[in-house]
């Protein structure tokens, strides 16, 4: 499973590095596009509660947003959210779009909105494709995600994983939990449900809330519930146990592990009015925006932006403790960057 999670990716990329580690211009790897604010889900624990709304973005702005992730030399876009990608009306001309200017396409959603063409168009476009589903039951469902959907979600889940196998498409089909104060006790039966009812699923990714250094949100009664289900659904081979639960075991003062936000220039996230912003984390942020991808006169100056921003935030590149996750998306690449920067005393006994 370590193959389709894992910071190690970025050593397939040594030039970008290379240009990276003297300073040199950088374009983004993979860019995170948000086509809408809007969300059929109502989840309490949603990071992006402060950006939703009634935004969307048309056709012809989503065309150009994904026309400028490839003219800034990305090489994979992920539709996400902002609120729920799929609930933009120009979600399938999104994937033909990007998939026809040759960018690696990613999903991220809720799997609500999918129906049996838009499936097909995802499979045969995307690289991967992963459903949010945290929960084993509608009940369950709807205290987390609030909305009385989830056998719509299972569904439509399973119609993803046997179209797949029926038409045999290469996209990777996986599914997350993210525990929290409603299904901390039921994970290891979550990872039994999906396991029964999708055996076709290619992982099952189980991870814990994103948090800042002074929030706790599991008691050490919720932990010593947590680690044993963790340790017991290990032996699952389609199972994959981030490695942010790392920073509840080992790490109790809440330490990134890395001094700056070094991945700032192989990332980036686009909202859904346009906004270029360092990440997902950072949007509606004015100190972290580079420019409006549809403000024209930017465009060829998106580089020098983008660095005076990153300049801008100071040593750091904008790693700030008030509003940014300990084990942020970026988290274990910072980790790997930082080590690169930081040459050790012999490094060449391997």
């Amino acid at each position: 499973m370590e193959k389709y999670i894992t910071s190690d990716k970025i050593f397939y990329h040594l030039e970008d590095l290379n240009s990276w580690k003297n300073n040199c211009n950088v374009s983004p790897i993979t860019m995170e596009l948000h086509l809408s604010n809007a969300c059929n889900n109502n989840c309490y624990y949603c990071c992006m509660d402060k950006v939703k709304d009634t935004q969307i973005m048309s056709e012809e702005q989503t065309k150009q947003a994904i026309g400028f992730i490839k003219k800034i030399g990305a090489k994979a876009i992920i539709f996400s959210g902002g609120g729920e990608p799929t609930v933009s009306p120009h979600f399938d001309d999104a994937l033909f779009y990007a998939s026809e200017k040759e960018l690696d396409i990613g999903v991220i959603t809720n799997g609500l909105n999918l129906y049996d063409q838009r499936i097909n168009d995802i499979l045969g476009r995307a690289s991967w494709v992963r459903v949010s589903l945290d929960a084993v039951n509608p009940r369950q469902y709807e205290q987390i995600r609030g909305s009385d959907s989830f056998n719509t979600a299972v569904s439509n889940l399973k119609k993803l994983v046997e179209t797949k196998k029926e038409l045999k498409y290469g996209c990777t089909v996986g599914t997350q939990i993210v525990v929290n104060k409603y299904n901390y006790k039921t994970i290891r039966e979550f990872v039994n449900f999906v396991t029964k009812n999708i055996p076709g699923i290619d992982y099952i990714q189980v991870r814990p809330l994103e948090v800042l250094p002074s929030e706790d949100p599991y008691p050490l009664d919720m932990l010593n519930e947590i680690k044993p289900q963790l340790n017991q659904i290990k032996i699952n081979k389609k199972v994959i146990v981030s490695a942010k639960w790392d920073l509840f075991w080992d790490n109790p003062n809440r330490e990134y592990g890395y001094s700056a936000c070094h991945c700032a220039e192989f990332i980036g996230a686009i909202d859904a009015y346009g906004d270029y912003y360092l990440c997902c984390h950072t949007i509606k942020n004015p100190a972290y925006k580079a420019l409006n991808i549809f403000d024209v006169k930017y465009l060829p100056k998106f580089f020098l932006r983008r660095d005076r921003m990153i300049n801008d935030l100071g040593p750091s590149k904008g790693l700030n403790r008030a509003f940014c996750p300990v084990m942020c998306r970026g988290a274990s690449l910072n980790r790997r960057l930082e080590g690169l920067l930081n040459e050790p005393e012999h490094k060449n006994f391997l």
